[in-house]
């Protein structure tokens, strides 16, 4: 170890702390204060200070985090101090990664200011283990209890977003509060007032691209904010669409109703999201100043409602092929038109911005005429006893399979968490001075070991059983239909949904012919 002791301070605070009521005591003002006192004491040189605020202890992707990291690998300090680990991380894995593993190999020596934790001790790796494995059990409860809380505060009606709707802004004293931003509000009441005097969503879009009109996604990039998901999908268009305007119209955040619960967090770890299905989201009303008046919002919906009946035909119902039918050239979703009392099926991208070079439509009778002779095909390969014999077994022998993947699956599980409890217990013994320390470090190791043999171990058995599940749904689905179906006349939505997952149109060539791709769904 060079004679100089440098050292590296991290520091972190995480929106976890900020709800559990420790800003405080977790600040980095508090943390900083801390730690520069402690290094100043011990007569250490302070190499930098590395800080990230609201990210987990258990993300990796912490930016200063991943530079201290690297600064480590190329030795530019030989102590990391920390005011306790848990601002480290909050993971296992991560404390064996670096703090036991690069840590060692860098001689960099690890110290937790307030936990007496200090790798150039003997017995300082035990208690890193320690703290490791009750920092991991509470970052888990601490997950649950941050979850609990924003269901409480969602119900309350806060708004929750990182980006405000377009037409509010944040209100500077209450970030979960909307405001009118006065700048955006005009255009917005510009939609809503032409789509209740009838203008169509494509007549709104031209006349917003023709007024100059920044769209959302252009507007809030220029406010400062990072773009991404939807609103980058429409930076890529660069105008105003029928599809940007229909989805203002149905925004009820515009009479002042926050809507919450549309997502969910499925992994704390990987902050990987979920959709929540409309009858689950929570709605809020009058919870912050509406754009738009109850009657002209009435007004708008009920207009939307009729063109949506006359669109979807006399019956109301969307055609069989909605959602269906793609644009080969430009990959855009074409869609179901009427002209001269025949209907055809346009491309949307052609029709609304001009950028796909496609714009000749297809006849839906000959569309339909051509899907039909398919399903007829494909039906007529599997309509003998024979097939329908070979697919009950197949599915038989695929349950069976599916059985013991679950049955091992619960096996491997029930394993780890008696180990769990039982390394508790051990723990319990030890602080009490009943077992010795070897005793406890060994089923430490053992643990570990067995905790990462079972990650493993359950992630190849999650893929055979998604694997198995996905089989079993497909000839499930193929029995259903051969018992179903021997001949078709006509379109239908369940018929459609069943046979086919999409249809590719090409652009008509010079000779007047144009392809017709059906990928079939069995």
């Amino acid at each position: 170890m060079n004679s100089i002791q440098k050292v590296a301070l991290y520091m972190r605070l995480s929106k976890e702390d900020l709800d559990k009521g420790n800003a405080e005591s977790e600040s980095i003002q508090n943390q900083r204060m801390i730690l520069d006192e402690y290094a100043s004491s011990h007569g250490w040189e302070i190499y930098d200070h590395y800080i990230d605020e609201d990210f987990s202890g258990s993300d990796r992707s912490r930016p200063d985090f991943n530079r201290m990291i690297e600064d480590a690998k190329n030795g530019k300090f030989n102590i990391v101090l920390v005011k306790t680990q848990s601002r480290f991380a909050r993971d296992i894995k991560v404390v064996e990664d670096y703090i036991h593993n690069l840590f060692k190999e860098k001689k960099i020596r690890f110290v937790s200011a307030l936990e007496g934790i200090d790798t150039m001790r003997s017995d300082s790796e035990l208690s890193s283990h320690i703290h490791a494995v009750f920092d991991e059990t509470q970052l888990t409860l601490l997950s649950q209890n941050i979850r609990r809380s924003f269901d409480e505060k969602a119900k309350r009606g806060q708004f929750f977003g990182s980006m405000p709707p377009f037409g509010y802004k944040k209100d500077p004293n209450n970030k979960n509060h909307l405001i009118v931003d006065e700048d955006a509000a005009p255009v917005v009441r510009t939609i809503f007032e032409m789509a209740a005097a009838g203008s169509t969503y494509m007549q709104i879009a031209q006349h917003l691209n023709s007024c100059g009109y920044l769209i959302p996604s252009e507007y809030k990039k220029q406010q400062g904010y990072k773009v991404n998901g939807m609103y980058d999908r429409h930076m890529k268009i660069g105008k105003w669409t029928r599809d940007m305007v229909r989805t203002f119209i149905s925004n009820e955040v515009y009479i002042g109703t926050v809507v919450n619960h549309k997502s969910t967090v499925l992994n704390f770890r990987t902050k990987k999201k979920g959709n929540v299905p409309k009858s689950e989201h929570i709605k809020i009303p009058n919870m912050h100043e509406p754009i738009i008046d109850i009657n002209l919002w009435n007004t708008v919906q009920k207009l939307r409602q009729t063109r949506r009946k006359a669109s979807s035909g006399k019956d109301g119902k969307k055609h069989p092929l909605s959602g269906k039918v793609y644009c080969e050239k430009c990959g855009s979703k074409m869609y179901k038109c009427k002209s001269g009392g025949i209907s055809y099926f346009r491309c949307y991208r052609a029709s609304s911005t001009g950028e796909c070079d496609n714009h000749k439509r297809i006849r839906l009778d000959m569309l339909e005429e051509t899907i039909i002779d398919k399903i007829n095909e494909t039906i007529s390969q599997y309509v003998n006893q024979d097939e329908l014999s070979e697919n009950i077994v197949i599915i038989n022998r695929l349950d069976k399979k599916l059985e013991s993947l679950k049955n091992q699956r619960f096996n491997i599980e029930k394993s780890l968490e008696t180990t769990r409890k039982n390394l508790l217990n051990l723990l319990k013994s030890y602080n009490d001075g009943v077992v010795i320390r070897e005793i406890y470090e060994q089923a430490q190791n053992d643990y570990m070991e067995q905790q990462n043999a079972t990650k493993t171990k359950l992630k190849n058995i999650d893929i055979k059983i998604n694997d198995v599940q996905i089989k079993i749904e497909n000839q499930e689905d193929k029995e259903e239909i051969l018992k179903k179906y021997t001949h078709i006349d006509k379109l239908t939505i369940p018929i459609v949904q069943e046979f086919i997952d999409s249809i590719f149109i090409s652009e008509v060539t010079k000779d007047g012919q144009r392809n017709i791709t059906i990928n079939m769904a069995i």
